[in-house]
């Protein structure tokens, strides 16, 4: 596990399957959580949502994954939020 950036950063930058990704707010105040692909015309899989204080959420994309070319790129409002992404490298 991670800490969550409060500006947009690369957590893969090669073809990858997520199979899930998991989020945790340690703050006493929401944080937003926004996820993009990093394709040449990049793609929100993740839009801006709302993650409540001290509070955890599981983003679960089943047995087919999310495929994102290019890669992954996270970010959250404010310092504050760690998490984890599941999935593999496309081959």
């Amino acid at each position: 596990m991670g800490t969550v950036p409060a500006v947009a950063t690369d957590a893969t930058t090669v073809n990858t399957w997520l199979n899930q990704i998991y989020v945790a707010n340690t703050t006493a105040g929401a944080l937003t959580f926004t996820v993009l692909d990093k394709a040449s015309s990049p793609k929100t899989l993740i839009p801006t949502v709302s993650i409540p204080a001290n509070s955890a959420t599981l983003f679960l994309f089943g047995d087919s994954c999310q495929f994102m070319p290019g890669g992954v790129t996270w970010s959250c409002s404010g310092a504050g939020m760690t998490g984890s992404i599941f999935g593999y490298i496309a081959g």
